[in-house]
């Protein structure tokens, strides 16, 4: 299992322990487990909109309040760390069969990155009656945290059906800075242009704890189109000797635009653990083809102790 999901069951019982709204559709780790359907959504373009007139569901009472991370200095998460909470009052407006889960997608101004993460909030919205409202919320970025504060976070509302294969239905844009919240997105947000490359690393962390954990940021430079899977290979001396594992990261970027930058996180020999202390790891992570072709390098990199360099070892 990876870093993402397991820190995902953390969000999913902070945020049951603070409203008692989950239900089995609404855990994030359970939702990003389903997040491989066979007909993949590629990119925000082919997002449905909806106009909020015209969408079954009416969003009041928002609220976004940056909370320090649980977990910051555990794991490879910055001890700085914080996540964003986010809090709503759902009312449904008019019967709408289909639509089972409230997903938010943020994108955060972060130094010069325009960090992306895609969440689903907790509330069970199939259950919500005509004229009946429920408070919800949703735990953004807790996963990994940001690395100092956002200056700015545009948030977008998706209405999802696990239960079909139709795109998420867009209907409503806020833009979070200074502390406030306006309707519609963040003026002055300029993605930077894509470079025709879909993944480029930007940065990586590493540590040995028994196993060999890994946390990267990658910029997408155009559309994710579900085509291409990550690989992280770990090969460690330990007593003379070279063990190998290797890993694909249980992530999804189908809903990053190129420019955006997003994180993952995955491990190595996590279930059978290393069989001893290794001297030193030599890392790569790769990208192929999901079907044939060669894979391609993204990055290399020598972990030595709590030291991580880039390239191979000596």
């Amino acid at each position: 299992m990876s870093r993402d999901l397991a820190f995902g069951w953390l969000g999913a019982l902070l945020a049951c322990g603070a409203s008692g709204a989950c239900g089995s559709s609404g855990d994030p780790a359970a939702s990003a487990a389903r997040a491989a359907p066979a007909k993949r959504v590629v990119s925000s373009p082919v997002f449905r909109a909806i106009a909020p007139a015209d969408a079954p569901f009416a969003l009041g009472d928002l609220a976004i309040a940056a909370r320090t991370n649980l977990i910051a200095g555990q794991a490879l998460v910055p001890a700085d760390s914080q996540y964003l909470r986010v809090e709503f009052t759902l009312t449904r407006t008019r019967p709408s069969p289909g639509f089972s889960e409230l997903a938010f997608k943020s994108t955060c101004l972060v130094g010069d990155e325009y960090l992306a993460a895609w969440t689903h909030s907790l509330l069970r919205i199939a259950d919500l009656e005509v004229d009946h409202a429920a408070h919800g919320e949703a735990l953004l970025y807790a996963a990994d945290g940001f690395e100092g504060a956002p200056r700015a976070c545009e948030l977008r509302v998706y209405l999802t059906s696990l239960a079909s294969d139709d795109p998420p239905a867009h209907f409503a844009d806020y833009c979070w800075s200074g502390g406030a919240i306006t309707a519609g997105t963040c003026p002055g947000f300029a993605r930077p242009p894509g470079d025709g490359v879909v993944y480029t690393l930007t940065k990586v962390r590493g540590q040995v704890a028994g196993h060999v954990d890994l946390a990267a940021t990658m910029r997408l430079g155009t559309a994710d189109d579900g085509t291409q899977r990550l690989a992280f290979r770990a090969a460690c001396t330990v007593d003379g000797v070279v063990v190998v594992d290797e890993s694909t990261p249980l992530a999804r970027f189908d809903f990053a635009e190129p420019g955006e930058a997003v994180r993952f996180s995955d491990s190595a020999f996590l279930h059978a653990g290393l069989p001893g202390a290794p001297s030193q790891c030599q890392l790569a992570i790769t990208s192929a083809p999901v079907i044939g072709g060669k894979a391609t390098t993204l990055g290399t990199y020598c972990l030595k102790g709590a030291a991580l360099s880039d390239g191979a070892c000596p």
